[in-house]
């Protein structure tokens, strides 16, 4: 694990996007500025969970 963590690498879990992270994502979705996957990947977490919290917290974004 140190040597992975010295390559920069990431140990465990991908990590949940935040609350505000997911509104600030639900609000660059609505005004264009990316893809749902573009976003994700910006905040270091995968498309799929993105697009399940933005349905948890009722933020419906349409994109791909």
């Amino acid at each position: 694990m140190v040597a992975a963590k010295l390559r920069g690498k990431h140990i465990g879990r991908p990590r949940n996007p935040i609350l505000e992270e997911v509104v600030l994502a639900h609000s660059r979705i609505e005004a264009g500025e990316g893809t749902i996957a573009e976003i994700a990947a910006g905040y270091g977490c995968s498309r799929k969970k993105l697009a399940q919290e933005l349905e948890r917290f009722a933020l419906n974004a349409t994109g791909a």
